[in-house]
């Protein structure tokens, strides 16, 4: 199972209420907030899934110079980039 610290949370909807749209309606801000909060979990999660992966790879890799282990990890390297340059 995969987790992250409560001040990891609290830091990421911190960060959602400052970069969500404004909206002078209440309704439509709260449904804005939850739309963006919503997507930054999952980005937040996807990046840590992809990290502790992209570790375990390495240490596998490290003994061997296998096509395989290069082409995985160059793979995982252009996702990071282009990954962590899109921001919302």
């Amino acid at each position: 199972m995969y987790q992250f610290s409560l001040d990891a949370y609290i830091s990421l909807l911190v960060l959602s209420i400052e970069k969500s749209p404004a909206c002078q309606n209440l309704e439509d801000r709260i449904i804005a907030l939850n739309d963006y909060h919503t997507y930054s979990v999952y980005r937040y999660g996807e990046n840590l899934i992809l990290k502790y992966h992209y570790q375990n790879m390495i240490i596998n890799c490290q003994q061997s110079s296998s096509e395989s282990c290069v082409y995985v990890l160059k793979l995982y390297t252009s996702l990071t980039v282009v990954s962590l340059g899109t921001d919302r």
